[in-house]
């Protein structure tokens, strides 16, 4: 059972200071102070028998932060062992281990405004690293472009979406309005989100106005991915190290973000989707963002019988209970022994290359314990 956590020191090699992107912790893309990048959220798995420690004392050497330890906690739908909250808003989730207090798993979470305090660049050699040295799946990745208001605005936004003259999400935008009074102002101000695709999706692309985050007269784009989506944004980045110019990789979150929502004109008539023309207030927003299409592939998480047993485990288990509670064990089990023997000869090429894998490596054994 973990009781405390190691004594943080604070890497000097690492030189956070030299990280952060002044002044505004964004990546201004060419100099072009109007037309930022910014990392805004970064969610992970870590898997096997990592240390807690580690992965706690690592995160919070970019972040900085006085870490606290909790006991269970649900969150994401599931039941963890205990979590870690930090100072900095960071937190780490954890499980341990059948009949063992080895922590076998960690959800870590970098909210956006340490993302915001440690700026584009600190964000990307965290988000990297943890991959190079935790083999960290990411589960959630969000990232954004702020732009002038005078060269895209709301009503124009909300007029393409109402004629559904875009394409990158199925059905019409979610617009979300909501009213503030400025207490030195005597007036009222709308503030919009209008959403591009559904939030139960593995990515969806939101426009706010940065008055959120106190800045004026801007529109800022966040894209979230989440998945395999966010894992193959993560992969997109893994050829860059701290060496590469910081453009290159402001260059490259700009493409993501701007190629998830497109404004078409559809009254050309065109049945291809690809052949209708960009509006022109959108293409010149693109151009000064010297964008690049990027179409992100889902990446496929490799299905292990451990994985599928944590699913079960989480999410079956207690439905299997209230059966048995409700039937009996002995007519819940042979339900189980009827379905799998009529199942079985359906099974997929996967699973089956997944059993002949595993009894390869625990050949000369009967099964091993669950």
């Amino acid at each position: 059972m973990i009781t405390n956590i190691s004594t943080l020191c604070e890497s000097d090699d690492i030189g956070l200071m030299d990280l952060i992107d002044p002044p505004t912790n964004r990546g201004s893309l060419l100099q072009k102070q109007f037309y930022q990048v910014q990392m805004h959220w970064l969610q992970c798995i870590v898997e096997g028998k990592p240390v807690l420690f580690d992965v706690v004392d690592y995160v919070l050497s970019f972040t900085h932060g006085v870490p606290t330890i909790h006991d269970k906690a649900i969150k994401n739908g599931h039941m963890w062992d205990g979590y870690v909250s930090c100072t900095c808003g960071s937190k780490f989730y954890f499980l341990y281990g059948e009949n063992t207090d080895e922590v076998v798993k960690i959800l870590v979470f970098v909210p956006g405004s340490t993302c915001e305090h440690i700026g584009v660049f600190g964000t990307f050699l965290l988000m990297t690293n943890l991959r190079i040295f935790f083999d960290a799946r990411y589960t959630r990745v969000d990232s954004k472009v702020r732009f002038p208001r005078s060269d895209v605005d709301f009503d124009q936004i909300i007029l393409a979406g109402e004629k559904h003259n875009f394409k990158g999400a199925r059905t019409k935008p979610k617009i979300v309005r909501s009213s503030e009074k400025f207490v030195n102002a005597d007036l009222e101000y709308d503030f919009y989100t209008i959403y591009f695709g559904s939030t139960e999706s593995d990515s969806y692309a939101r426009f706010y106005d940065s008055l959120v985050h106190d800045v004026a007269g801007h529109i800022d784009l966040e894209v979230v991915f989440k998945d395999g989506l966010a894992d193959s944004f993560v992969d997109a980045f893994m050829e860059f190290d701290k060496n590469t110019p910081r453009q290159d990789i402001y260059q490259k979150i700009a493409d993501f973000v701007l190629s998830k929502v497109t404004f078409i004109d559809r009254s050309s008539n065109q049945k291809n989707m690809s052949r209708h023309p960009v509006l022109d207030w959108w293409q010149n927003l693109l151009d000064k963002f010297n964008h690049r299409r990027i179409k992100p592939v889902a990446k496929k998480i490799r299905k292990t019988f451990q994985r599928f047993k944590n699913y079960l485990s989480r999410s079956v288990i207690s439905g299997l209970t209230a059966l048995c509670l409700a039937h009996g064990t002995n007519a819940v089990f042979d339900w189980l022994e009827r379905q799998i023997r009529e199942k079985k000869q359906y099974l997929s090429d996967e699973w089956l290359a997944m059993i002949e894998d595993y009894n390869f490596r625990f050949s000369g054994s009967t099964y091993v314990n669950l």
